[in-house]
């Protein structure tokens, strides 16, 4: 039984052969994840190991030897005086799905394809205000911070 078949069996009730699942190698998966690729003319200012620029304008910092994605430590938004000459990413160019179609079409094991969006609402907001700023701006700056959301919003649908 392929896995797109076992998922939606095991969603739809249908007995599959076993539960899907999504471990890492060696152990394999029923799924295939794909995802929208970065702009194909964008190039961060810095990319080493330990400290990179996201499309975002956002500077992610890691401890030599970590592992984990790190944290943002230049918040591109800091200053909501910021956002009037703030470049979002443009996420409608179609060349972004380009790795994701051909991922899907290279499908050869019917796994279940699950495909997501790059981002949440509450992390890119924390990652272009700064954590605090993210939860005290209801508070201090009710209107900048719903103009801001408005904007992510659109981005995301």
């Amino acid at each position: 039984m392929s896995g797109r078949e076992r998922v939606k069996r095991a969603i739809l009730f249908k007995k599959p052969d076993r539960v899907p699942f999504d471990l890492p190698e060696p152990w394999g998966s029923d799924f295939l994840h794909v995802g929208i690729g970065p702009h194909p003319e964008w190039k961060p200012k810095i990319k080493t190991e330990n400290r990179w620029e996201d499309e975002w304008g956002c500077i992610w910092e890691r401890l030599p030897g970590d592992k984990t994605m790190g944290q943002v430590k230049f918040h591109p938004l800091s200053d909501y005086n910021n956002l009037k000459n703030y470049k979002f990413p443009d996420y409608k160019n179609p060349q972004r799905n380009l790795r994701a179609k051909k991922m899907i079409s290279e499908n050869r094991d019917e796994k279940f394809v699950l495909s997501g969006f790059p981002f949440s609402l509450i992390h890119r907001l924390e990652y272009l205000r700064g954590h605090e700023a993210a939860w005290t701006d209801p508070y201090l700056y009710p209107c900048q911070l719903e103009n801001l959301l408005d904007k992510l919003v659109n981005i995301a649908v």
